[in-house]
């Protein structure tokens, strides 16, 4: 896909990937009816608490922004063991989103590594359809996320 780029994220990112957060998960608050000024604090302290989370949990983690046309749309937060992917955390702007910009990274990711693996919310339709279209299989499931995995053939 030409006019895509993955570069590494860096501080002057901070508010880019506030604001992705606000917009990839403002509809899934926006259901408990809270006034506009109380949702924006909610998920402000949503984003400190995931962040800090993915910080401690996965320290060696390498964070991209993705750029399409020079416009930063999105996030992509992998590990690395070897040859082996986890993929932590992808996210994209949902105005750019259904143009192909997920298949593309994770093709990228593919070309890169012998499996990758990652975990995802259960009710997660689309993500899930767009693993499963890139031949992701599940491997496990506690009820809340799935867990799914693609190996090289």
């Amino acid at each position: 896909m030409k006019n895509l780029l993955l570069r590494t994220a860096d501080f002057a990112d901070t508010a880019f990937l506030e604001d992705l957060f606000f917009d990839v998960r403002h509809a899934e608050f926006a259901i408990a009816g809270l006034p506009s000024e109380q949702l924006k604090s909610l998920l402000a302290m949503q984003y400190a608490a995931q962040k800090q989370s993915y910080k401690w949990t996965f320290p060696t983690a390498e964070e991209s922004i993705i750029e399409f046309d020079g416009k930063k749309i999105g996030r992509l937060l992998i590990t690395r063991d070897g040859q082996k992917i986890h993929l932590i955390d992808i996210a994209i702007l949902s105005k750019t989103r259904g143009k192909g910009i997920g298949s593309f990274v994770l093709n990228k990711l593919k070309s890169e590594a012998s499996a990758i693996s990652l975990r995802v919310f259960k009710t997660n339709f689309g993500a899930t359809n767009l693993y499963e279209r890139h031949g992701f299989t599940v491997i496990g499931d506690n009820g809340k996320y799935i867990e799914m995995e693609w190996k090289n053939a």
